[in-house]
């Protein structure tokens, strides 16, 4: 690992005008960039080859990312870049796990070429470890490696703490068709997305489980119309929460989607734990990167509020959106909440436990309380299929008016709704807009 060094001198990009500091990365190096928090960095590859989490920089085209952005900027041959930014925020490694993650995806690959040959599903990995150990990112640069060799694999995002594929609070899965642009990531397009409604499974562990079932089953359903995916597999991003009840569930999750490969990062017990209640799956340990820094909680809640305005709004300064604001009449729509069973255990059926019954939704009435929480569109006409019915979209409450009996919702699209029945988050976000 080396800091700044004399090769590091102000400079500007001859193609793009940009200013900045010339960094010049020997072969299977990598430049980790950490952006202020309350300003971006831009970035212009001058020479050579270069990637950001597997997807390949265009030489001499200007990188924008946002504030508080992470990177690393990775070269195979090296190459020379140009960072717009706080040149201390910046240093160099030739201590990578780079090499590993490509063989690793060579790996895969025959794999997934053995199982079409047997018609067979495609590979599932499931990548697995605590919070702030680099998973998000591993499957980033896998997926875009499987992309960059004409495969289009399937994204599934278990991170309800996250919300790779839609907004924070919910899980989901998609098809990836094209590598991620290095500053924004994947474009969400028509994910199959279930609303949880919690920033952790640990409010929930039973909704949770039950969700994750209904998401592998609709999966499989889309495998049977769509046989490029199916030969293709899928990368699963599990959550952080690794311990207890949090442990069977990541079990349970890989049960559920048959997977082919675990991958553990930084955390040995978890490595040995699932070799042992795993038998017959290939469980893989890998360090984290050294690049990987951990994340405050300050900073989890900033990128959590980023993410769900970023679904009505669009992305700052790249692909800007202007939501609607709606005014429903308290008829138009029909409100749910999850609720567990309260019933006691001597009024159960006998050999029956609480365990067993699975979460139900209660109608509610909108109210002020309502104001800045999160609702999903439930594609569901039957309230009793709410919970096992993927969501069309999300609203967020803005006001509500019982003199009126009118609730104003802040929706991607114009009124109408496609569906009323709506079901109720204790997710929020305050529409600063």
């Amino acid at each position: 690992m080396t800091g700044v060094t004399g090769d590091e001198v102000p400079v500007t990009s001859f193609k793009t005008g940009l200013q900045g500091h010339l960094f010049i990365l020997s072969h299977d190096t990598e430049l980790r960039i950490e952006a202020e928090t309350d300003k971006g960095v831009k970035l212009v590859l001058c020479k050579g080859t270069a990637e950001v989490f597997g997807t390949e920089l265009v030489s001499n085209h200007e990188y924008s990312f946002p504030p508080g952005a992470r990177l690393a900027v990775y070269t195979w041959y090296g190459c020379e870049v140009v960072v717009n930014g706080d040149r201390h925020k910046c240093y160099k490694s030739d201590t990578t796990p780079m090499v590993k993650f490509l063989n690793l995806q060579v790996v895969v690959a025959q794999e997934r070429e053995r199982r079409k040959r047997s018609v067979l599903n495609g590979p599932a990995v499931l990548v697995a470890g605590p919070a702030d150990v680099g998973k998000s990112t591993l499957c980033r640069i896998l997926l875009n490696y499987t992309i960059r060799s004409g495969t289009k694999p399937l994204l599934v995002d278990l991170d309800v703490g996250q919300g790779n594929v839609s907004i924070p609070g919910s899980i989901g899965a998609q098809i990836i068709d094209h590598p991620a642009h290095p500053a924004l990531g994947f474009l969400h397009q028509t994910p199959i997305v279930y609303h949880f409604g919690h920033f952790t499974p640990s409010m929930n562990s039973k909704l949770y489980d039950m969700l994750v079932s209904q998401l592998a089953e609709k999966i499989q359903l889309r495998y049977g119309a769509l046989p490029e995916s199916r030969y293709a597999g899928c990368l699963i991003d599990s959550c952080g929460w690794v311990e207890d009840a949090g442990y069977s569930s990541l079990l349970h999750a890989a049960r559920e989607f048959h997977v082919y490969t675990v991958i553990v990062l930084d955390h040995e017990k978890l490595f040995v734990d699932i070799q042992r209640d795993l038998p017959g799956v290939h469980v893989l340990h890998f360090p984290k990167s050294g690049g990987v820094v951990a994340r405050s909680k300050a900073a989890r809640k900033s990128t959590r509020r980023e993410s769900t305005r970023s679904y009505f709004y669009g992305m700052k300064d790249h692909i800007p959106l202007s939501p609607h604001s709606i005014i429903l009449p308290f008829e138009e729509v029909q409100i749910y909440e999850v609720v567990e069973s309260d019933i006691p255990s001597s009024l159960l059926p006998i050999g029956e436990t609480a365990e067993g019954i699975k979460p139900s939704v209660s109608k509610i009435s909108p109210s002020k309380q309502m104001i800045t929480h999160i609702l999903s569109v439930s594609s569901a006409s039957d309230p009793d299929l709410i919970l096992t019915s993927s969501s069309m979209g999300f609203l967020c409450v803005t006001d509500v008016s019982l003199d009126k009996s009118e609730i104003t919702l802040l929706s991607p699209q114009p009124a109408p709704l496609p569906k009323k029945c709506l079901l109720y988050s204790e997710i929020t976000f305050m529409d600063m807009q």
